[in-house]
């Protein structure tokens, strides 16, 4: 089935701003990511770039070549910034720059990477000066709101240390303090209050993104998420959760795979087998060859577009992808799920298996596809 362009084309595109970053990091478990794509080294691989982390996490495991795609030009001004960080600065330098080390300068590290930036590039990130100097992993518009949430809720209720050691340092304090905190009525007021649809809408997200948001008590739904994860196993090495209450780390290693100094050595081999494109998602699939992509990673991009046109997207999808080629993605708050076909599959035990893995507590669901 051949597509209408026009039609097609990302509703999300014509109602949202472009001009700034809205993620400085990416909140999509990179584990149930690369465990639901299962990428070998003969894969082409489609990713929304988003802040990069996926991307970089996703190129670790060796395939042929990824291609990030974003429609937000300072997304791809993240990506390009920490792939050229990579490339050029020692490990220590480039985790500085980032913003988790204070001891070197990050201007003076930043003038080391501009001669290897494209002009558009180095065109945005001269005007982002003060965002280099504070540290460009707390620059993102959902991180500042995040930061937000710990300095006039949170804090109010928890200093920054409890947090730390009942639930980061010390397993055995972990559940009296969830007593305490689950049963604290004015946290969980003030909590609902600040993650419902109003609040984050205007200041977290943007209102576009919830166009299709009708059936949820948002800020109700994440508290029971949120108590979910922190009642959870893997708390104390959960560092989605460890940044979203603290915005930092205890150990960089054990974090987002691309902050590993193992890791950081790798993708200076590896990186330059990603291509950057700009352009609406819709428009690339179009142009790409027949089968060339075999696995992709969405986000949660469906979110965005009425349910007839990401069936459109699917449908054209599977005519683009070969069989058993791979896509993940997630649903925020929004149903989205490939109609019934011959030419999809939804592998729902395998989905709800790696939701369950799942660390973030933001999603609704997460889906893994096949195509037939």
């Amino acid at each position: 089935m051949q597509l209408e362009k026009a039609k097609l084309q990302s509703e999300i595109a014509k109602k949202m701003s472009w001009d700034f970053i809205r993620y400085a990091n990416v909140w999509e478990d990179s584990d149930v990511l690369n465990n639901a794509l299962k990428v070998n080294s003969c894969d082409n691989i489609l990713s929304i770039s988003s802040a990069g982390c996926n991307v970089l996490s996703l190129l670790l495991k060796g395939p042929k070549s990824i291609t990030a795609i974003d429609l937000n030009r300072s997304q791809n001004a993240l990506l390009e910034l920490k792939i050229a960080g990579i490339k050029n600065l020692n490990y220590n330098e480039f985790i500085c720059l980032l913003g988790f080390k204070q001891k070197l300068d990050r201007l003076f590290l930043y003038e080391k990477l501009r001669k290897n930036l494209s002009k558009q590039v180095l065109e945005f990130w001269d005007n982002e000066i003060d965002t280099i100097e504070k540290g460009i992993v707390f620059c993102g518009r959902l991180e500042k709101y995040f930061l937000n949430f710990q300095k006039n809720i949170l804090g109010k209720y928890f200093s920054k240390k409890e947090l730390q050691d009942n639930l980061f340092t010390v397993e055995s304090r972990k559940n009296e303090f969830l007593v305490a905190l689950k049963n604290n009525d004015l946290f969980k007021k003030d909590f609902i209050w600040y993650f419902g649809k109003q609040m984050l809408a205007k200041q977290g997200r943007d209102p576009a993104q919830f166009a299709y948001v009708s059936d949820v008590d948002i800020g109700d739904y994440f508290w029971h998420r949120f108590c979910n994860i922190l009642a959870s196993d893997n708390v104390k090495d959960n560092f989605y959760l460890q940044f979203f209450l603290t915005s930092g780390y205890q150990d960089l290693n054990r974090t987002q795979h691309y902050l590993n100094e193992k890791n950081f050595l790798k993708l200076k081999h590896l990186v330059g087998k990603i291509v950057v494109v700009n352009d609406e998602i819709e428009n690339l699939l179009e142009d790409a060859p027949r089968g060339f992509f075999t696995k992709a990673n969405f986000s949660d991009i469906f979110e965005y577009m009425n349910d007839e046109i990401a069936q459109e997207f699917f449908e054209n999808l599977s005519s683009k992808m070969p069989s058993s080629g791979r896509f993940v993605f997630w649903n925020f708050l929004v149903k989205r799920v490939p109609a019934k076909s011959n030419k999809i599959r939804h592998l729902k035990a395998e989905s709800l298996k790696l939701f369950k893995q799942d660390r973030v507590f933001f999603y609704r669901d997460l889906l893994v596809c096949e195509v037939c």
